[in-house]
């Protein structure tokens, strides 16, 4: 603003002594004197700023406040440092997945929140920047993908626009001896332990903090949220610095991972008194009690990804009993499960089988959705009276569902033959409850 109020006075000036010696000179007709003016808007390449380099950091607790920094989800994935001295163009590109993330479990305490970060040069002087900002899209399902799934579609997700992060220092790094160094647990500690930023991009004099420091570059920083409603798979992120019209864009990608997460609204089984040689049922409902002590079964998923129940019974032995040759056990077991009443998955088992209910449609749970769980317990004709007791776990897991998952967050899931998650690779695998 102060510049283009010189430049106004600068003219006013000149008019005034030009008026000032046309008086005292003699008239010349038809003389002139031509003045040229000009401006440039967004003139040439060479404004747009220099995106040195770009990544992405989870927060890992959302229960304490403010940002945890730790390494990402899936560690197994290696970034490969593409923030590494390079031209970042060559190394950021469509396809490459930076960190791996899940959402939180039915999205508390909040969503999970992303922090994003771009250090930027102007192309003249580190100021020459107007705005730094990144778009974030939805994964796109692939070709063999039979029904749309919404949102996952490639669609837009959020805009998110930087703002100046300030100093290195105050994201963990400090200064000793001619050399900078970092504290474990920071920013930058987290950066290089996601595989996005070599240690020397990061620490040698020449690097990201040196350069920061010195007001060589600036640092920019932005979030936004994931809920576990939004599908999995790979998120693009562009990241844009402009000035005078001029951009440069960076791009990459995330991997939102599809996980399970069962819970239950029941913390004991009791089948009350019951006749050996009878059958006697608990049986559940699709009321989620959230006090967690329902005597009417639920199981729920508050997981990302779509979900199968199985369960295992124990044996039930008789509590007085102390002779592990004389022990009175109650060994066998049924048990039902479903969305819907009319359409239960029913399993027969003994004490010590893990009895799954099934890959069918009213047996698969969708994020948030819930099923009810019915229960019996058979005893032997002939089993002495007292007081019997037992394990009931109840398994989580994801196995899809014939190929194509009728979740809508599962992306995966509608590729047949991928089978991200076994049983071994649950999240969590089980609940265990005393009966």
């Amino acid at each position: 603003m102060r510049k283009s109020w010189r430049g106004k006075l600068v003219i006013l000036a000149v008019l005034a002594l030009a008026a000032t010696a046309l008086v005292a000179l003699p008239a010349v007709a038809n003389q002139s004197d031509d003045v040229s003016t000009g401006a440039e808007i967004g003139g040439g390449d060479d404004f747009a700023p220099e995106i040195v380099c770009k990544w992405e950091l989870p927060d890992m607790n959302s229960f304490e406040p403010g940002m945890q920094y730790d390494d990402d989800d899936d560690p197994s994935w290696d970034a490969g440092y593409p923030c590494n001295g390079v031209d970042p163009e060559l190394v950021y590109n469509q396809g490459h997945i930076v960190i791996q993330v899940r959402a939180n479990p039915h999205d508390l305490p909040e969503e999970r929140v992303i922090e994003l970060w771009s250090a930027v040069r102007g192309s003249n002087s580190v100021s020459d920047v107007d705005s730094v900002f990144w778009d974030v899209y939805h994964p796109a399902i692939g070709p063999w993908g039979e029904t749309p799934i919404p949102y996952a579609d490639g669609s837009f997700k959020v805009q998110a626009h930087g703002y100046e992060a300030g100093p290195p220092q105050d994201y963990g790094a400090f200064f000793d001896n001619g050399l900078y160094y970092v504290y474990g647990g920071s920013m930058w500690a987290a950066a290089y332990e996601t595989g996005q930023i070599a240690g020397d991009t990061i620490q040698s004099q020449q690097g990201l903090i040196a350069r920061a420091a010195q007001n060589d570059i600036i640092l920019f920083k932005s979030y936004f949220t994931l809920s576990k409603h939004q599908p999995c798979g790979p998120y693009d992120v562009y990241n844009y610095a402009t000035f005078l019209g001029q951009t440069t864009t960076i791009h990459n990608q995330i991997w939102v991972e599809c996980f399970t997460h069962l819970k239950t609204d029941f913390d004991n089984v009791n089948w009350g008194s019951i006749t050996p040689g009878g059958v006697d049922w608990v049986y559940g409902d699709l009321y989620f009690d959230h006090q967690g002590n329902s005597p009417y079964p639920t199981v729920g998923n508050i997981g990302s990804g779509g979900m199968n129940v199985a369960i295992e019974f124990s044996d039930m032995i008789r509590e007085e009993d102390q002779d592990p040759d004389t022990i009175k056990r109650i060994t066998d077991f049924d048990a039902a499960f479903g969305i819907n009443p009319d359409y239960l998955s029913y399993v027969f088992g003994l004490g010590g089988e893990v009895l799954e209910f099934g890959p069918g449609y009213h047996q698969y749970l969708c994020a948030n959705e819930v099923g009810k769980l019915d229960l019996s317990i058979h005893p032997p004709i002939g089993l002495p009276a007292g007081n019997y007791v037992g394990d009931l776990t109840v398994y989580g897991y994801w196995t899809g569902y014939d190929g194509l998952s009728p979740c809508l967050n599962d992306w995966w899931a509608h590729e047949p033959g991928i089978d991200r998650y076994p049983w071994s690779d649950n999240y969590p695998p089980y609940v265990v409850f005393d009966t």
